[in-house]
């Protein structure tokens, strides 16, 4: 009653339901037949329905079926009985859903046989095939994609059928689209659907645009495959790239950190921190700097406070130091970073499993993943570093001191990564976006409830696109900016009228029978093969193209199988 309030405030009505227990709450029930507890439950009850004028009905639960016609109002009654709630003044406002609700019914009407046979009188298309069925000359060109399937046709009384199906008229179509895609099916399912019983050239081809151009199914479809995994350059120098982050846990322990991972030599560096705010973060950076001199560039996330103009200012200020930032929501882009926190996360649980001191251990792990062999460089990150051999506390007999391994570096870098992407790309099925300047997207969102869509309701137009896929787009709602990665945005397809007709005529071709194709094989343009080709004619001796290929017959025996030759067969009887 509360969800209709809205229509049911200032006017008397029923109230019918199958629960007895409820005719106390009105002047007719018997309160000293329920029981207090049920009574204390129910006072809530009447005090919410008070301000309701309502008789209450008994129905019994077998005939207490809720259908859409019980959701529909009657006619409205003159309520100025009582003005105070003012329903009636402003009807406009119930006039949109109306209207809505009416353009539906009216798109949404069931087709039954009488409809197509009305419209087949009328289609001027479906009566010419029907004069021609037939003929075996060459049909008209405007019916010309029908004569694929002369032998398929037939006349089944005032009907067109093809085999079982029937011959849906052009005016028709649209609407058992419609019909057909009212639950929001997907295209195979849609497409068996209306396999069933209609049929008309291009249907296969009109369901796939039908259920790609739908807004609902756009809004909710996720798009499966995945984008191509991105190369980072390697910089030139160490220490040049650095890209940093914060680590933490709200665990028992309730460590923070600041990481910072070099592109170049992948060496890590770990600070812990008691806040993570920017005066915080500033002391950390000084005491970096000052440790091991200043980098040309950092990279971080958007989250606070790297996003902070206060730290952009004084990195770039007191520093020298460029400051950029991946595109939000999108933490691949800064992996380098995320990868080293995976063993930072790794000790800390270790050191929280035997009751250690968290730093201590995140400083012992440091010192030793600098000192180890990279998986990518198969050199120590310190060594590349620091241009120097490190010790351990292994022992070590190597004496090449200041060697430089940039030139092998560079080679097992490039190798690794393309090693990791051609697997990875393959894996997952990766493919390229097919977004571009210009287009209107769907830009996603986080999905707060399962109901939530995972794109939000709004168009988008990208007016930018840059290296990594990153992109910049428009809200066309709001006029705001947002910078995203192409994979999170999903292409918009409008759904245009002549669609249809225009890729009817491209499925017709596809259905077109083998003779009556024009297939001519143009030989490749590449020298190799040209060259190859060549050789291959000149090695079995094929004749010039102007030689007609004399034709011979076919000199193979044709003999009984060795174990039938024993046998009587009813001919040679």
């Amino acid at each position: 009653m509360e969800k209709f309030a809205y229509y049911l405030l200032g006017r008397r009505f029923t109230l019918r339901s199958d629960n007895e227990a409820l005719l106390f709450m009105t002047k007719n029930g018997n309160r000293n037949d329920v029981g207090k507890r049920i009574l204390s439950c129910a006072e809530g009850w009447m005090l919410r329905m008070d301000h309701f004028v309502y008789d209450f009905e008994h129905v019994s639960g077998k005939d207490n079926i809720a259908d859409c016609a019980s959701r529909i109002g009657a006619k409205r009654e003159n309520t100025e009985e009582n003005p105070q709630f003012g329903i009636e003044k402003e009807p406009h406002e119930l006039f949109s859903v109306t209207a809505s609700a009416s353009v539906i019914n009216d798109q949404l009407l069931a087709l039954t046989n009488a409809d197509v046979r009305q419209e087949l009188l009328v289609d001027n298309e479906l009566q010419t095939v029907v004069k021609w069925l037939d003929k075996k000359e060459k049909w008209p060109e405007q019916i010309m994609k029908y004569q694929a399937f002369q032998g398929d046709l037939y006349l089944q009384g005032d009907l067109l059928m093809k085999r079982e199906k029937m011959v849906l008229p052009s005016t028709l179509r649209d609407r058992a689209l419609r019909l057909a895609h009212r639950s929001h099916p997907g295209m195979s399912t849609m497409k068996n659907f209306l396999r069933q019983g209609l049929w008309w050239p291009g249907m296969d081809r009109q369901i796939e645009d039908f259920v790609k151009t739908c807004p609902e199914c756009q809004l909710v479809t996720v798009i499966s495959r995945p984008l191509p995994i991105e190369n980072t350059e390697l910089p030139q120098n160490p220490w040049d790239y650095v890209s940093m982050d914060f680590a933490s846990a709200s665990d028992n322990l309730n460590w923070k950190a600041l990481v910072l991972t070099d592109n170049y030599s992948r060496f890590l560096v770990v600070l812990p921190m008691d806040k993570t705010d920017t005066e915080a973060l500033k002391r950390s950076l000084r005491k970096v700097f000052n440790t091991y001199y200043v980098p040309k560039t950092l990279k971080a996330d958007n989250g606070p406070p790297f996003n902070s103009v206060e730290l952009e200012s004084w990195l770039k200020n007191i520093w020298g130091v460029r400051l950029i930032h991946s595109t939000p929501l999108n933490p691949t882009e800064n992996g380098l970073v995320e990868r080293s926190m995976q063993g930072i996360n790794k000790i800390t649980a270790i050191a929280k499993l035997g009751k250690l001191n968290w730093k201590e251990a995140i400083s012992d792990y440091v010192a030793a993943y600098n000192s180890w062999p990279h998986h990518v460089t198969k050199i120590p990150p310190a060594e590349l570093m620091f241009g120097r051999t490190v010790r351990s506390v292994l022992p070590n007999l190597r004496t090449d001191q200041h060697q430089s391994f940039d030139e092998e570096l560079r080679d097992r870098d490039q190798r690794a990564k393309f090693n990791r992407n051609s697997r990875e790309d393959i894996a997952r099925r990766a493919r390229n976006s097919e977004i571009e300047v210009g287009d209107t997207v769907l830009v996603s969102q986080q999905k707060r409830d399962k109901a939530d869509t995972p794109y939000k309701n709004a168009f988008h137009k990208v007016i930018n696109i840059q290296g990594a896929g990153r992109a910049t787009v428009l809200d066309t709602t709001t006029a705001k900016t947002y910078d995203r990665n192409v994979k999170f945005l999903k292409k918009y397809e409008h759904r245009k009228p002549n669609d249809l007709a225009d890729n009817a005529a491209l499925e017709e071709k596809e259905h077109e029978p083998p003779q009556q194709r024009n297939l001519q094989f143009e030989p490749r343009d590449h020298p190799i093969l040209k060259e190859a080709t060549k050789r291959c004619e000149e090695a079995i001796g094929l004749p010039d193209d102007d030689e007609p290929i004399a034709k011979r017959r076919n000199a193979r025996e044709i003999k009984r199988p060795q174990r039938f030759l024993n046998t009587i067969r009813p001919d040679d009887e």
